[in-house]
C-alpha cells in the first residue's frame, strides 16, 4: 500500500503518532534497532468484527487501533494490512527526515552562516544554485529538498560555532543520514547494500545525541524517523523503493488538481476543474491524431521519393548514399529558458571582450551579421553571404543574457 503517513494511519486504523507497521510504543520510536514485531493482523480483524457489541471499543483499544466500522481490509483474503505498508522516500525522507535535518543544522550553525555558505557555492551543472540561501524558503518541494541534500554536507564542515569534537559528530550524523537516503534510492540491492543501509542508520543513531547536546532537538520519538528502521525489511519483501514511491503519483496533483484549480475562478471550482480537464484531454487526443496524420504523410512522401530503396520508415542507416527521413534529424531535446534573463542588458562590446569582466564571445557582431544575411538569402554562396554581411547594420547595441539553459 503506497501512501504517506496520514494515509497509512487511515488505512491501518492506527492511532496518529504510532507506527502503522509495528507495535513500537511512542516513547521508543527513536530507538534503533527496533525490537518490536509487526502488528498482528488477525487480532485487528477479530477486534473490528466485534462492531455493534459491548466488547468492540475495548477490543480495539487492546489491539491499539481506532474503532473504525468495517475497514476495507476486514474480509480481504490473503492480506496483512500492516505488513503491506511500504516505505515512502518522498514523504518520509525528503519531506520528512531531511526536512527536519535541514532545520536542525540551520538552528545549530545559524541561518546567516548557512545562507552565506550556500551563496558562496560555485555553479555546477545539475545542481540548483540558491542565490538567496535556503533558510527563507517556504513550501519547499521534494525536488528542492533533493537539490539541498546534494550540497548539505559541505555547508556544515568546520562550522565556527562548534568545537572539533562537536563538528565531527555533527558531520558523522549528517553523512550517515545522507548515506541512508542514497542507499535507499538505489535501483539494485543485494545483501551487502542492505547491510550498508542498516549500518548507515546505526551510525546515525550512534551520533544523534549531538542534536540534543546542541539543543536542536529534545527527542527523536517521531514516526518518520522510526519508519527508516523498516526500510531494509521492506526492500527484502517488495524490492527496491522505486517500485512503490509516491513521487510518480504525486506529480499528478499538479496536472489534475493544482493547474485545474488555477484555471477556475476559485468559486464552485469542482465543475470548472472537471470541464477544464475534459477539454484538455480532448485537445491532447486531437493533437495526437494530427501528429499521427502528419507522420503518415511524411512516411508516404518519403516512400515516393525513395522508391528504389528498401528500408523501414524512420530507420537510420549510416552508410554513403543512405536515405534518411525527417524524423532522423529531429532533436530529442528541447531548450528551456527562464521567463526572465539572468542579466537584462549587456552591450555587444562587453560580450566580445576577452578580459576578466567580458564574456569572450569573439566576433559576435560579425557572426550575427553573417547569420542574418544567410537567413534572408539562403540561396547565396558563402562568399556572397560574407560580402552582404558587411553591409548589415545591427539596430541594437545590447542584448539580454541567460547564464543557464536546460534541455
Amino acid at each position: 500500500h503506497v501512501a504517506d503517513y496520514p494515509e497509512q494511519i487511515l488505512t491501518t486504523c492506527a492511532l496518529y503518532g504510532d507506527c502503522g507497521s509495528c507495535e513500537c510504543p511512542r516513547d521508543e520510536l527513536g530507538d534503533y534497532p527496533c525490537r518490536f514485531h509487526s502488528r498482528n493482523h488477525q487480532i485487528a480483524v477479530d477486534a473490528v468484527k466485534l462492531v455493534g457489541t459491548d466488547e468492540w471499543i475495548e477490543a480495539c483499544r487492546e489491539a491499539n487501533i481506532k474503532p473504525v466500522q468495517h475497514p476495507f481490509w476486514e474480509n480481504l483474503p490473503y492480506t496483512d494490512i500492516f505488513r503491506s505498508i511500504t516505505p515512502d522516500v518522498l514523504h518520509q525522507l525528503y519531506q520528512g527526515v531531511m526536512k527536519h535535518l535541514i532545520g536542525w543544522l540551520t538552528e545549530i550553525c545559524g541561518a546567516d552562516e548557512i545562507d552565506a555558505r550556500v551563496r558562496r557555492l560555485p555553479l555546477n551543472h545539475g545542481i540548483r544554485h540558491f542565490h538567496k540561501g535556503i533558510s527563507t524558503l517556504s513550501r519547499v518541494t521534494g525536488a528542492e529538498h533533493k537539490q539541498i541534500c546534494a550540497l548539505l554536507l559541505g555547508l556544515i564542515i568546520d562550522s565556527p560555532s562548534l568545537s572539533a569534537h562537536q563538528s565531527k559528530k555533527l558531520v558523522s550524523a549528517t553523512r550517515s543520514l545522507l548515506d541512508f537516503l542514497y542507499l535507499a534510492r538505489c535501483p539494485i540491492h543485494n545483501d551487502n547494500t542492505l547491510l550498508l543501509l542498516e549500518a548507515a542508520l546505526q551510525d546515525f543513531h550512534d551520533n544523534k545525541s549531538i542534536f540534543i547536546t546542541l539543543h536542536a532537538r529534545e527527542h527523536f520519538h517521531f514516526p518518520r524517523l522510526h519508519s527508516l528502521a523498516h526500510y531494509a525489511q521492506a526492500i527484502r519483501y517488495y524490492g527496491t523503493t522505486d517500485n512503490y514511491s509516491t513521487e510518480t503519483t504525486e506529480r499528478l496533483h499538479i496536472d489534475f488538481a493544482k493547474d485545474a484549480y488555477r484555471a477556475s475562478n476559485k468559486k464552485d471550482e469542482y465543475a470548472q476543474m472537471t470541464k477544464w480537464l475534459e477539454r484538455r484531454e480532448k485537445i491532447m487526443h486531437h493533437s495526437n491524431y494530427i501528429d499521427w496524420r502528419c507522420s503518415q504523410f511524411l512516411m508516404v512522401s518519403s516512400q515516393n521519393n525513395t522508391s528504389s530503396y528498401s528500408f523501414t520508415p524512420g530507420q537510420r542507416i549510416d552508410f554513403p548514399g543512405s536515405q534518411r527521413t525527417l524524423s532522423d534529424f529531429r532533436c530529442l531535446y528541447t531548450q528551456k529558458l527562464t521567463k526572465y534573463p539572468t542579466v537584462k542588458t549587456i552591450t555587444l562590446q562587453k560580450l566580445e571582450d576577452t578580459g576578466s569582466k567580458g564574456y569572450g564571445a569573439v566576433k559576435l557582431r560579425h557572426a550575427l551579421s553573417f547569420f542574418i544575411a544567410q537567413f534572408r538569402n539562403p540561396t547565396l554562396t558563402s562568399h556572397e553571404v560574407e560580402e552582404m554581411s558587411q553591409f548589415i547594420s545591427l539596430p541594437f547595441t545590447s542584448v539580454p543574457v541567460w547564464h543557464q539553459i536546460k534541455f
